[in-house]
């Protein structure tokens, strides 16, 4: 076990991520796209030595398992879990924007950091997995893979980050539309019930349905290069109508879901889990995102619009202190 770095501070960052396609299938090794969103972020500044200590960013104390992410990533680095990790983000909790994987991510790169060391590519996706199995038990990778990325969307198959995915200039007036149907309960909660529904189901339901996700997933990547947004919101309908089956579509994500679709939504389908979070619907252009907020202002608490081709920005690690 190495010691801690003393003094020296390390500073880490990731970002909050949408999943586009492949709820639940992912976890069959089905291919799988996430979106990193780069206007949520967390950070995470470790120093010192001593007792392990988190802070938020108001001076209150972590939670426990929070601080148990903390003492895995410094086993995942082989180093003292000491010091104090102060952590700052502007991620919706409990909504499925992968809250967790940026924690974890950004906790790794901070210790590396603190110790001078680079961390990144499968070696820093395969112990953000390990953290953040923590959180939700068993970790596909998709969500930390997405968390460490720049922007974009990332594509996902057996338990590895295959590539990003360019998003066409097409695509430059398209809104992403995210939903907050209230909160959701802990992502092994639904992964439990996804895993009893297809042990229910036949062997050949079971497999026509991962091949409709990984279908969905193929033609969404294509459709995201090409700038289709007609292409990509049939992909999304398609990734969503395979979820149905699993029992994991609430009926508050259901009354969003065909609310935007009859207000005029290119796509929409759950993103996450399920049984409560976030739905993502796709809008040709901001006249149309305003419309899809309107109509689900009554069935949801909270909407929030952003670009589908993101803009070339300093994020906060880059541009604040």
């Amino acid at each position: 076990m190495i010691a801690a770095a003393g003094a020296r501070t390390g500073r880490g960052q990731a970002h909050g991520k949408a999943i586009l396609i492949g709820e639940h299938w992912v976890l069959t090794g089905c291919e799988a796209i996430a979106l990193s969103l780069t206007a949520w972020w967390t950070r995470v500044d470790w120093s010192g030595d001593g007792p392990l200590h988190l802070l938020t960013e108001d001076g209150q104390p972590g939670d426990a398992k929070s601080l148990q992410m903390l003492e895995q990533a410094a086993a995942q680095l082989e180093v003292a879990a000491q010091g104090t990790a102060r952590v700052t983000s502007n991620l919706p909790m409990h909504r499925g924007f992968g809250s967790s994987a940026a924690f974890a991510v950004a906790a790794l790169r901070a210790l590396a950091a603190r110790q001078d060391r680079s961390l990144e590519g499968d070696a820093l996706l395969q112990a953000a997995r390990s953290v953040e199995a923590i959180a939700h038990g068993r970790s596909s990778g998709l969500d930390p893979a997405a968390a460490m990325s720049g922007g974009g969307a990332v594509l996902f198959a057996e338990g590895r980050r295959v590539g990003e995915v360019a998003i066409g200039a097409a695509l430059s007036e398209a809104r992403w539309v995210l939903c907050d149907v209230g909160r959701a309960p802990p992502t092994a909660e639904a992964v439990a019930i996804a895993r009893a529904a297809r042990a229910a189901m036949g062997t050949s339901q079971d497999a026509a349905l991962q091949r409709a996700t990984a279908d969905a997933a193929q033609a969404a990547a294509s459709a995201l290069r090409d700038g289709d947004g007609a292409g990509l919101g049939a992909a999304m309908n398609a990734a969503g109508d395979a979820l149905v089956p699993l029992g994991v579509v609430s009926p508050a994500m259901r009354r969003a879901i065909d609310a935007l679709r009859a207000a005029g939504a290119l796509g929409v389908k759950q993103s996450g889990a399920g049984l409560g979070g976030a739905v993502l619907a796709l809008a040709p252009d901001p006249a149309l995102a305003a419309t899809l907020c309107a109509a689900v202002a009554d069935c949801t608490a909270e909407r929030w619009v952003l670009p589908v081709v993101e803009p070339t920005a300093a994020t906060p690690l880059e541009a604040g202190p």
